[in-house]
């Protein structure tokens, strides 16, 4: 009787490449008795949970991101604008914050200032004497002979340029005029002119009990202020003759005089922004680990083990992120002077052999170099937390200051940029076009995704009261170092248990579904090592399957094939379909 073979089982697998479809490989067996195959099928139910196992992470591209891209100005809901006074909230007055075209504006606009003060006759070339001085009560009346007016002080406005005067008169015609008139006029250095005539009126006229009679005289002449003090008025009573249709009573007769004043002030404009949903490029030094020298981890930080004594703290190795460069290196005090620290910077370009330390200046970059390694000399001061940014991260800011900037005070009138509430530069209102570039990376913290940016300019004047239009325009404000890293990361896998059943011709080999990747598809090589745990036979599998791109809905397939006794034939594939 001629008896079966018996030939080592052997199974392979096969991975397509990601553009391609399997196609069903054929599990084939040669003739076998029944016990043969039921014993077969006992062995493949008794393997293991497969193991996979792939390559290391690695960059898969790196890219900038805009930290600020509301420093483009095209979205003025993203900023908050205002203007107040100097040390209030009071609502500005003068000065307006806008975002529109394109660019944050803050205009500061001040008309002339003016004031205006009234000044009274104080002499009567007709001694009518009731009628000088401020308006009292006392009065002198006419039917007849004119009443003159003049002699005003002007001393307290002759150091102030003049900008329009009036005549004020306090006066009363108690009965209507029907054929007399009372007539107003004034003689003054460039001759006389007759301002006003009172005839046939249908009442009373009564300047004494309502407002004063008022005039505009400032274009009578190109006055001085010897033709202010020295300017008479007459006012004369003529009468048609017979009964006198009434009388004149003056009680007073003074000027308006308006000159422009000097004056002083201050508003500020304001404007806020606020970027979230990035990590800020600055990373975070560990301070409990490293080496200290006579400094000891306390409530407040790191600082030195005995008081009035210095100590030394020397960091962890640290690296920059990927195809990024550091900048420079920040620190916090929560006790003490910064001038109670020194830093000092070792490198290397193996991570392995590190040159001596240098003292590292304060705000300069670090040196070019692989691997890096700080120390801290401390004392008197507790450091509380060490932090390195990334890319130097800068902000950059254009613009122009424009106008007149008359009466501008020089030494107050200022535009302050902040990051994070902390000051990053203090410029002054001078007329120009500017383009600044200041280093951040002190105001940005570890872990953080938001920051805030904010402008203020105090528009500060000191001015002899001439009209004056000053303002401060931004085009563009950028803040660089931002950066995103994308990762082939490792896909993580589950165990697959025992798959095959001897009462089955057909299954799905499920071990590719069980794999996750977090950025990208998988494209290595895995390692594929299933055991027999019990015998008759020994089982050789394939150890590596390649499987490019194999991720759900792949479109592809993972096929197996065995050979050995038996003539039994299983078509098994794990099918996938491409991803969309």
């Amino acid at each position: 009787m001629r008896h079966p073979s018996q030939r080592t089982p052997t199974l392979v697998v096969h991975g397509t490449l990601c553009f391609k479809k399997c196609q069903a490989l054929e599990l084939s067996m040669r003739p076998a008795n029944k016990a043969l195959a039921l014993m077969l099928m006992l062995l493949f139910l008794t393997v293991s949970p497969w193991v996979s196992t792939s390559g290391a992470r690695s960059v898969h591209s790196t890219s900038t991101v805009d930290l600020f891209p509301q420093g483009s100005f095209t979205d003025a809901a993203s900023w908050s604008v205002g203007a107040e006074t100097s040390f209030t909230q009071e609502a500005a007055t003068y000065t307006e914050s806008m975002v529109a075209d394109q660019r944050l504006s803050m205009v500061h606009t001040r008309p002339l200032h003016l004031d205006t003060m009234t000044v009274w006759s104080s002499t009567s070339p007709t001694d009518s004497n009731y009628s000088t001085g401020a308006p009292d009560g006392a009065s002198t009346w006419s039917t007849g002979p004119e009443i003159q007016l003049t002699g005003f002080d002007i001393s307290g406005l002759s150091n102030y340029p003049l900008h329009e005067i009036h005549m004020l008169g306090v006066f009363q015609i108690p009965d209507a005029l029907s054929e007399d008139t009372v007539r107003v006029s004034v003689q003054h250095g460039d001759g006389f002119d007759l301002l006003k005539t009172f005839a046939h009126t249908q009442g009373n006229v009564d300047y004494i009990n309502n407002s004063a009679f008022r005039v505009n005289i400032t274009g009578l002449m190109d006055w001085t202020w010897t033709d202010v003090s020295e300017m008479v008025f007459t006012l004369d009573y003529v009468s048609a003759g017979g009964v006198d249709d009434s009388r004149l009573v003056v009680d007073a007769l003074g000027l308006d005089i308006t000159v422009q004043t000097p004056w002083y002030g201050g508003e500020v404009g304001y404007a806020v922004s606020e970027f979230t949903g990035h990590d800020l490029p600055v990373m975070g030094l560990n301070i409990s680990e490293g080496v200290t020298d006579n400094l000891a981890l306390d409530t407040c930080g790191l600082k030195p083990t005995v008081a009035g004594t210095s100590g030394q703290w020397t960091s962890a190795d640290f690296t920059h992120p990927p195809e990024q460069t550091l900048g420079r290196v920040h620190h916090a005090l929560s006790e003490g002077e910064s001038n109670n620290i020194t830093v000092e910077v070792a490198t290397s370009s193996d991570g392995v052999a590190f040159g001596a330390f240098d003292v590292l200046q304060a705000n300069t970059l670090l040196p070019a170099g692989e691997m890096y390694r700080l120390r801290f000399s401390v004392t008197d001061a507790c450091l509380s937390s060490v932090w390195v940014d990334v890319n130097d991260p800068s902000l950059s800011v254009s613009g122009r200051v424009f106008g007149t900037n008359d009466g501008i005070d020089a030494d107050y009138s200022r535009w302050l940029v902040f990051v994070n509430e902390e000051l990053v530069s203090n410029e002054p209102m001078a007329l120009g076009t500017f383009s600044h570039e200041w280093p951040i990376g002190a105001h940005m913290q570890p872990g953080s995704d938001s920051l805030t940016v904010s402008v203020r300019a105090w528009f500060t004047w000191d001015s002899d009261g001439a009209a004056s239009h000053t303002a401060l325009e931004l085009t563009q404000m950028d803040i660089s170092g931002g950066y995103a890293i994308q990762y082939d990361e490792d896909p993580t896998c589950e165990g697959v248990g025992d798959q095959f059943s001897a009462r089955t011709t057909a299954l799905i080999l499920p071990f590719l579904s069980r794999c996750a990747t977090t950025v990208r598809a998988l494209r290595t090589c895995r390692s594929v090592s299933p055991t027999a745990t019990r015998p008759p036979w020994p089982l050789t599998w394939p150890r590596v399957m390649c499987a490019l791109g194999l991720l759900p809905n792949s479109g592809q397939s993972v096929m197996a094939s065995r050979s050995g006794p038996g003539r039994q034939r299983w078509n098994q594939a794990s099918p996938w379909s491409r991803p969309g």
